[in-house]
């Protein structure tokens, strides 16, 4: 249950019109239509929803433009309450219970403000919000029945008003709040992400390409030291035996080309395709190495 009350307020609103002694005349018959009375119950919603607001922003982003938005917000969000009736009357008090119809308007602006944080946010829309609390969306509008109460006290110098059942309706209209006053803040940590994110995605680039050009540099030793010891186990060869192999030799170097190119041709990167190419050529001159020593064995 919530209560507000009226005090020194009611005394200025009242002196623009000329009236003499506004609090005996107005408080006696305060009942659930007033004016007064309306106006508690409004400030109450809107009171009860900027506390749960508040309670969205941290120290970090609690800037003055982000304290403005929340301010704004609050203000621009229409609050009518029509087909007032009362549902009956404490004979042994002032205090009158009241039926009416809540109708609350949150402007255009505020709920794609609101919509485009909670996507940021992955978090539902604003209408989704407000349906959830029990209100009826109506064009532009949004309205649900609710019950609140009015009492002057024995002084006769304040009016208090109560309201039941609305707490998630201030959850709501907090968190709209909340969504929109933060908007910039969220945007601007998004966009903070974002850079993180490329400026992590082009290190793990520029990582994963010196792996590579390492791998191939690897690859690269490798087949020079295996292809000078072919050449060299060649060069110690007899003329005739080398006479004798030549015409095999060169069938085994078209056959490891073509096979090592096969190997290789899956590759899209030029660098890892390279890399492939050789460890293929110096698998296949290893393996070949071996068979022309058993020969000079022999």
């Amino acid at each position: 249950m919530w209560r507000n009350l009226l005090v020194g307020t009611m005394l200025i609103a009242l002196s623009g019109c000329d009236r003499t002694n506004p609090i005996q005349e107005i408080i006696p018959n305060s009942k659930c239509d007033d004016n007064f009375a309306k106006s508690l119950v409004k400030d109450i919603i809107s009171s009860e929803s900027l506390k749960i607001a508040k309670t969205h922003i941290n120290d970090r982003d609690n800037t003055i433009e982000i304290q403005g938005r929340l301010s704004s917000a609050i203000s621009r969000i229409g609050i009518v309450i029509d087909d007032v009736r009362t549902e009956k009357d404490d004979p042994d008090s002032t205090k009158s219970f009241c039926k009416g119809n809540l109708v609350v308007t949150v402007p255009p602006s505020i709920l794609a403000d609101a919509d485009e944080a909670n996507g940021f946010l992955n978090a539902g829309t604003a209408d989704a919000a407000l349906l959830a609390a029990g209100l009826e969306k109506l064009g532009e509008n949004f309205t649900a029945p609710f019950s609140f109460s009015v009492q002057p006290t024995d002084a006769g110098d304040k009016i208090f008003a109560e309201v039941e059942g609305l707490g998630t309706l201030f959850q709501s209209l907090g968190d709209i709040a909340s969504s929109y006053a933060l908007l910039p803040a969220i945007k601007m940590q998004a966009a903070k992400m974002q850079e993180e994110q490329v400026a992590l995605l082009k290190e793990k680039e520029f990582q994963a390409t010196r792996q590579k050009e390492a791998d191939l540099g690897m690859a690269s030793a490798e087949n020079k030291l295996v292809n000078q010891e072919i050449n060299e186990l060649w060069v110690s060869f007899q003329p005739d035996i080398q006479s004798r192999l030549i015409t095999l030799q060169r069938s085994w170097v078209d056959k490891k080309t073509a096979d090592c190119n096969v190997k290789a041709s899956g590759e899209s990167d030029p660098l890892v395709k390279e890399t492939v190419r050789l460890r293929c050529d110096t698998e296949y001159t290893r393996e070949r190495t071996r068979e022309l020593a058993s020969v000079l064995i022999r």
